[in-house]
């Protein structure tokens, strides 16, 4: 499809325009690399490249031509490109991005998850296609798609209104600093065009017992979290920390402070120590959807078509889906050994309406004690992100 410049950053990365349009648009792109090296080629063969990797000079092994004009497109010599989201405009947050999607490090007392991009279809609430129709679970997606990253298995499409650029609830990196007075949380998110688009959440089990704690959140969902000790809930324009009892019952919810940067894209939560004070290893569950303005909780998917205002594609495999768009701390999706959609398992575990499944440790006592640790592989398959033009 032709190219649409008359769109901002965020709107020519959308889904099915992302490919096509990637060198008109400083944003994110991915890409499946089967070594360690930092390039790979991108549409029509043109090279993507990591930050702070330069292109090696491709004058020598390319022909000349009459004009003198340089062989190749002039973007083939611009300086590598920067993106706001993968950058540090906070001086608690110093690390490097890993820019490998589904994995975690401890970098001097910094926790960092990468996620995987354009992955935010929420549950398979309805078939894939024809050879679908029967299946029990979605990991029958596997291998239906020629292209894993412009396919998908969760149904839930994004309302209309163009403020959501069909891309809101799209995490791409979430970060934890514990301080000596408070704890700061960033979300990065692929799109962020108004500042209260986005409703998050980070359920806590503090004492990782399934059995204790509560299990619907206070700005319910739609989905249970059991064992939820502590959740911290933000919008972009606010944010709050709720404290459960061991028999469930809601203690209290305190507002905290929030700062979001629609440049970059991320929003930063700063809980004090003495509102909730992480220690120990906590079992946490991270999840992203669209916020109801009108009742301060999730905007829920209908049946059929979205709106201008609610999104759509609930179904017959999911007929009253969570709000839930994408779940964080996922390890296991099949893309990373095979040719499957990103959101494989994460959209059979919403269809389940069980976000829990992605349940994940955090070692506090480690980011404390500034231990380094890291996922990123060396070398094999990897799914990498690149800043482009």
């Amino acid at each position: 499809m032709p190219c649409d410049t008359s769109l901002p950053p965020e709107e020519v990365l959308v889904p099915g325009r992302r490919l096509s349009c990637w060198l008109l648009a400083v944003g994110l792109v991915a890409a499946t690399s089967a070594s360690a090296g930092l390039a790979h080629a991108g549409p029509q063969g043109k090279p993507t490249v990591a930050p702070g990797t330069a292109l090696l000079d491709p004058r020598p092994s390319l022909p000349t031509v009459k004009s003198g004009h340089r062989p190749g497109p002039d973007v083939l010599y611009a300086p590598t490109a920067a993106s706001p989201q993968l950058a540090n405009h906070d001086p608690r947050f110093r690390a490097a991005p890993l820019l490998v999607s589904g994995t975690e490090a401890y970098v001097g007392g910094e926790y960092l998850y990468q996620d995987y991009i354009y992955d935010d279809h929420g549950s398979q609430a309805m078939p894939i296609n024809a050879t679908d129709q029967t299946a029990s679970d979605s990991t029958t997606a596997l291998g239906l798609s020629a292209n894993a990253l412009a396919y998908q298995v969760g149904s839930i499409s994004y309302p209309t209104d163009p403020v959501h650029a069909g891309n809101a609830a799209d995490l791409v990196e979430f970060r934890m600093v514990p301080g000596p007075t408070s704890t700061a949380y960033r979300f990065t998110l692929n799109t962020l065009k108004r500042a209260d688009t986005t409703v998050i959440s980070l359920a806590m089990d503090t004492d990782r017992n399934a059995a204790t704690g509560g299990s619907t959140l206070p700005r319910d969902p739609g989905a249970s979290f059991p064992g939820t000790d502590a959740v911290l809930t933000t919008w972009g324009t606010g944010a709050e920390v709720s404290l459960f009892a061991a028999d469930g019952s809601l203690k209290g919810t305190t507002a905290v402070g929030v700062h979001t940067d629609l440049l970059a894209r991320q929003i930063t939560v700063t809980v004090p120590r003495s509102v909730q004070d992480p220690s120990g290893t906590v079992r946490a569950t991270l999840a992203t959807g669209l916020y109801d303005k009108a009742n301060g909780g999730w905007l829920r998917p209908g049946v059929g078509e979205p709106t201008a205002t609610r999104p759509g594609g609930a179904g017959p495999y999911d007929r009253t889906p969570s709000g839930i768009f994408n779940l964080g701390f996922r390890f296991d999706e099949p893309i990373q050994q095979q040719n499957s959609p990103p959101d494989t398992r994460q959209a059979a575990a919403l269809r389940a309406h069980t976000p829990t499944t992605y349940a994940h440790d955090i070692d506090v006592t480690a980011l404390r004690a500034g231990v380094l640790r890291s996922t990123v592989p060396t070398s094999g398959l990897q799914i990498r992100l690149y800043a482009s033009h």
